[in-house]
């Protein structure tokens, strides 16, 4: 028998590094399912409707919402829980299973469980900061929403165990109460693996957000670093969007535009697996010093994509994959500082086909069908 899954989810989430949702609708009708794909705007993302799309019998159509706001977020919220209840009613009927991206969704999927809609709700979970808003009132709010997602989904899929460790610690949920399988951001990293022959050790490369005194004030001194070790038959590739003209000036005034290769942001995905697979070494210098980062819980989805391309990473020990990095041999943890950075990068092409190995076998882990596959096993 057919089974027809629901995903309600939020445009704009981790679209630097791709959609989690995107890819279990993509994963879901690979296999034959009924999907409903639902994604709502979010913040000041462009696309300003509510977009619904239909996978049914291989084939797809796409609905889109009269409404057409994200701005104010309050406002933005109360329509989107009405008018997702509205869907919920007119298309949920006799539904297996509903994945909701965030906790104000969720309860959309389990007030559809209560009518009788939906046989069972999954609440994923992108990310922990304790502080979400500013205002002391949203913030309880936002938390108590938090809570009941928790302990009423049949299931929660954080990205990694340490967003429910988090909100334990800080008294908003009783983790013995959730009942929880961890669904890290995946890789496409079984399709990558005739291609991961080309890699060149001397290339070492940066993929995210580039941003002043959050990891690119490193750069310029990194290059300097592995000068002055006597390496200087390497480029650094910088892949995102950002304070990029800042990063340039820093370039210039130090004389190493011939040891950059600065590419902006790359809408293609294609095209950033491409420039990963021929390149050797990758970096991940996470600020560590704000405790109310996101990054702190976070499963970036820039490192998982790293590691499905086969880089050996140097990361600083804020995500906690870093240590799983790093207990895996397929890269270091270092220090936010230049010279450490470089120490490790060194060490690494030292050793390079070592470390490679390790994280190619590290990578395969999270391929998205290894991953979605061991996930919905436990509740389809």
């Amino acid at each position: 028998m057919n089974k027809k899954i629901v995903i309600y989810a939020y445009n704009g989430h981790n679209s630097l590094s791709g959609n989690w949702d995107e890819e279990l609708a993509y994963y879901l009708t690979e296999k034959g399912k009924e999907v409903i794909h639902v994604r709502f705007p979010f913040g000041n993302y462009s696309l300003k409707s509510i977009r619904l799309f239909f996978y049914i019998n291989g084939k797809q159509r796409m609905k889109e919402s009269l409404v057409r706001f994200s701005q104010p977020e309050s406002l933005s919220y109360i329509k989107d829980f009405i008018m997702g209840c509205w869907y919920g009613l007119h298309y949920g009927k006799k539904t297996d299973l509903f994945v909701g991206t965030s906790n104000l969704l969720v309860l959309i999927g389990l007030f559809l469980r209560k009518i009788g809609y939906v046989k069972k709700v999954a609440y994923v979970i992108f990310d922990y900061t304790p502080v979400r808003f500013s205002n002391y009132f949203l913030n309880g709010l936002y938390y108590v929403i938090d809570k009941i997602a928790c302990y009423s989904s049949d299931v929660v899929w954080p990205l990694n165990q340490k967003m429910l460790e988090g909100r334990n610690r800080d008294g908003k949920i009783d983790i013995k109460k959730v009942t929880f399988i961890e669904a890290p951001f995946g890789n496409d990293s079984l399709s990558f693996s005739d291609h991961q022959n080309h890699h060149d050790k001397n290339k070492i490369v940066y993929f995210g957000n580039i941003t002043k005194n959050k990891g690119c004030e490193l750069f310029v001194p990194i290059i300097m670093s592995l000068l002055s070790r006597g390496l200087n038959n390497f480029t650094l590739k910088v892949i995102g969007g950002g304070d990029i003209d800042y990063l340039k000036e820093e370039i210039l005034a130090n004389d190493l535009d011939g040891y950059v290769d600065i590419l902006g942001r790359i809408e293609n995905q294609e095209e950033i697996n491409n420039i990963l697979l021929t390149s050797g070494i990758a970096i991940a210098p996470y600020y560590p010093e704000d405790k109310n980062n996101f990054s702190y819980y976070a499963d970036p989805g820039k490192v998982k994509i790293y590691l499905g391309c086969g880089l050996p990473i140097v990361i600083t020990n804020v995500p906690p994959i870093a240590k799983d990095i790093s207990n895996n041999q397929a890269g270091f943890i270092a220090e936010y500082e230049a010279d450490d950075f470089a120490d490790k990068i060194l060490t690494i092409q030292k050793n390079y086909d070592f470390y490679k190995g390790n994280a190619v076998k590290f990578g395969e882990k999270f391929d998205w069908n290894n991953m979605f596959g061991n996930l919905l096993k436990e509740v389809l």
